[in-house]
């Protein structure tokens, strides 16, 4: 592939929430560290000049306080998306996510779960989408996905957490 189109879909793993065991409560209300705080400010000074179509989160607290500092950089509104809770069909995460990403300019953002976005990132590896970096998604990293003209992914790029 000699040239690589820009990036149309950004998908990001939550950032840093402490110990899923020593939290006390629903895991949906789990909250950002300290560390993922700063993870977070990371991640929205990294991405801040893309030009944002959506900003899309699972419903999960450590997902929206991901992205809370990037939607108050861009002033975007962070939508809440069913799709990409903790245990959804990767599949139709995806499909929905590629449903809403423009095809040339805008960016979507979308923060979820590692079983989620691990699930989507091995299917297109298994599909032998090329990509750039190692194909693992770590807390507060995030794949890039380049749509080709028929808004399928043609590349991906991985990012390590900031």
């Amino acid at each position: 592939m000699s040239e690589v189109p820009a990036p149309s879909l950004i998908l990001v793993r939550h950032a840093d929430a402490g110990d899923r065991e020593a939290f006390v409560g629903e895991d949906l209300t789990r909250p950002l560290s300290a560390e993922g705080r700063r993870q977070a400010a990371l991640i929205a000074e990294r991405l801040a000049a893309m030009p944002f179509a959506h900003l899309l989160s699972s419903p999960a607290i450590r997902c929206t306080e991901t992205l809370e500092p990037l939607a108050a950089m861009t002033g975007l509104e962070l939508v809440v998306c069913d799709a990409l809770v903790e245990g959804a069909d990767p599949n139709a995460a995806l499909a929905e996510l590629l449903e809403l990403s423009p095809r040339r300019g805008a960016v979507v953002v979308a923060c979820s779960h590692g079983d989620v976005l691990g699930s989507i990132i091995e299917g297109l590896v298994t599909q032998e989408v090329p990509h750039k970096g190692r194909p693992r998604l770590p807390k507060c990293a995030s794949v890039e996905v380049s749509l080709g003209e028929d808004g399928t992914p043609v590349f991906l790029r991985f990012r390590a957490a900031p």
